[in-house]
């Protein structure tokens, strides 16, 4: 990423990310979901911080709709990417209670080992 231009494009780390994983990887599903998996975060976010929750919840059915049947994977990863400190749970626990919400089965939290 170079961070004298806008993070947008080519220079957005999703972006850059999928172009990294496509040296590696010929999962196309899996290679979509690195490049969108901000796209939840981005949907809460309208609501959040912009107050327009019904525009938010239309980016996720956009998004919901276009990850079809790898929606479980894409849930999974978008846990994984949440899971680190600097990270609030808000995104991720409005996108699964939307998923709920709509009937979307939601996959379960893998156990723990302690």
């Amino acid at each position: 990423m170079d961070p004298t231009k806008p993070k947008v494009g080519e220079n957005h780390h999703a972006k850059i990310a999928r172009k990294f994983g496509e040296r590696y990887l010929d999962d196309m599903a899996l290679l979509e979901i690195i490049e969108i998996h901000d796209e939840a975060f981005n949907s809460w976010r309208l609501g959040a911080l912009k107050g327009r929750w019904s525009e938010a919840e239309a980016r996720a059915d956009r998004l919901i709709a276009r990850l079809g049947d790898s929606l479980s994977l894409y849930v999974r990863f978008f846990r994984a990417d949440n899971q680190t400190a600097s990270k609030e749970q808000d995104s991720l626990v409005w996108f699964e209670q939307l998923l709920r919400k709509k009937g979307v089965a939601v996959p379960t939290e893998p156990r723990r080992v302690e």
